[in-house]
């Protein structure tokens, strides 16, 4: 996909991202790629990030996930309820909301 001319769009790479995640909980592969797309100078999109943050937080790195949310403020996008959802279900799992 990353060596096909021209690039797919993100939201291609978004189909993808969620392939790896709903289907084979392949969490590992979805952040690989998304470094991938970075380094081949894809643009993330909001669900890119959002798809991110949940892979992220499925491998308990919380605070790497909390700076892809930085990420998303400093792009200029508005986090959803998808991201907020995503961020305080694993703080609550790790006993981190009182």
């Amino acid at each position: 996909m990353l060596r096909s001319r021209p690039l797919p769009a993100v939201i291609d790479f978004n189909r993808v991202l969620l392939g790896l995640v709903a289907k084979s909980r392949h969490h590992f592969h979805v952040l690989g790629l998304c470094k991938r797309m970075e380094l081949q100078g894809i643009a993330y999109d909001l669900d890119t990030l959002n798809i991110m943050i949940n892979s992220l937080c499925r491998r308990r790195k919380i605070s790497s996930a909390f700076a892809v949310f930085g990420k998303i403020l400093k792009l200029g996008y508005k986090p959803d309820s998808e991201t907020f959802n995503t961020l305080f279900s694993v703080l609550s799992l790790e006993g981190r909301v009182f």
